[in-house]
């Protein structure tokens, strides 16, 4: 399984620090081999939660990369990547037949590419409505910790991208390793669960 985290300038450290975690345990029971490539905006250089990161490339550097899976993080930083670049990159990736999943206010970024209508989708709970104003033909989900339009993913805010990343993990290699892998992060593997919908 080829992943792929889309990295920008204050991007919310465990936006991307908690799923990347949970792709990692799982490797340890999963048959297929996992590799996780981090991408930066206009810089390989990326600053995100006090750390300094030097990515493997950037994005859309790569024409030749073609990712199962995108994680693509929110945070601070994702007022600066409202841009055609960012949209072209995420349509892109999406049409080259990857699968999308954004945490936090990653969401915004997808909306403002234009990949949630008709789709479900949530965010943190602050951004709710402004989501929303974004994407009007979005079905709006409440008090859900993640959505599943597949190939585009959602999750609430900060720590919910961990309980996204399980259910990727579980809808990939099923549900017993995706428990598997919550048990050894001692992480609650009760999240592992389809979320009920609350359409707006």
């Amino acid at each position: 399984m080829e992943i792929n985290v889309l990295l920008f300038d204050d991007a919310e450290l465990l936006d991307w620090a908690g799923p990347v975690e949970v792709f990692q345990s799982a490797a340890r029971f999963v048959p297929d081999p996992v590799t996780i490539r981090f991408l930066g905006y206009g810089n390989q250089r990326i600053h995100s939660g006090g750390l300094v990161l030097y990515c493997n490339g950037l994005w859309g550097g790569d024409k030749k990369l073609f990712p199962d899976l995108v994680i693509l993080p929110g945070g601070s930083g994702v007022k600066r990547l409202y841009t055609d670049m960012t949209k072209n990159n995420l349509q892109n990736l999406l049409q080259s037949g990857a699968s999308i999943a954004s945490v936090c206010t990653g969401s915004l970024l997808l909306a403002h590419a234009g990949l949630l209508d008709g789709r479900d989708a949530t965010t943190h709970h602050e951004n709710i409505d402004q989501l929303a104003r974004m994407a009007p033909d979005c079905h709006i989900q409440r008090n859900v910790r993640y959505t599943d339009s597949s190939p585009v993913f959602t999750a609430a805010g900060v720590s919910a991208g961990i309980d996204l990343a399980l259910w990727l993990v579980a809808r990939k290699w099923g549900l017993d390793l995706a428990t598997q892998t919550a048990n050894f992060m001692e992480y609650p593997s009760d999240g592992i669960k389809q979320p009920e919908h609350t359409n707006d």
